[in-house]
């Protein structure tokens, strides 16, 4: 099964990232009820390394924190946009979510080597072509999408794939820690 961590965002937002995107061209959107922060994926585990996964992940303890969506950009670059994102602020408390994650599945062992993480929802991506997109270009340029929520929890998921896209189900949902969120 493949796996990946994740935040999942609210509903409203899921609906207004998918519509401000309606309108691409040879662009395949992601399903809103798909959308997602991935702060990092596993890829293929067994059911055995899912356990042990699952028991790691119950050992990271963060606080409750605000995220904020704001502008989109593509992978690899502009010139060449296969993977359009809405960007999210790099903020320490996801910053430090994210670290303790891939730190404490380093620990068990998987091999993977973790790269620079840049905070994303991907909302489509290229069926065919190459080269520049002016229509993503002229995207890229709006501020039309700037929102903001509070991330509760993180969650463990598999994607299955499907001839139609991916699916994601939830594993397991870990919770911020109730007294790391009180205050004095």
């Amino acid at each position: 099964m493949r796996l990946f961590t994740a935040i999942d965002i609210p509903k409203d937002l899921k609906i207004k990232l998918n519509d401000f995107v309606a309108d691409l061209r040879d662009w395949k959107r992601a399903s809103a009820r798909q959308l997602h922060i991935t702060l990092l994926f596993l890829g293929e585990c067994t059911d055995d390394e899912r356990k042990k996964i699952s028991n790691l992940l119950r050992s990271v303890s963060f606080k409750s924190f605000e995220l904020t969506v704001d502008g989109f950009g593509v992978f690899p670059n502009r010139n060449d946009p296969r993977i359009l994102w809405a960007g999210i602020n790099k903020t320490g408390a996801l910053m430090e979510l994210q670290s303790n994650i891939s730190e404490t599945l380093q620990r068990y062992g998987s091999g993977t080597d973790f790269p620079d993480y840049i905070p994303h929802i991907t909302l489509a991506r290229r069926k065919n072509g190459r080269g520049r997109d002016r229509n993503i270009e002229e995207l890229i340029e709006k501020k039309g999408v700037q929102s903001s929520f509070r991330a509760n929890c993180f969650i463990l998921k598999r994607s299955v794939l499907l001839p139609e896209g991916s699916h994601h189900e939830t594993i397991e949902t870990f919770s911020a820690s109730k007294s790391a969120d009180q205050k004095p």
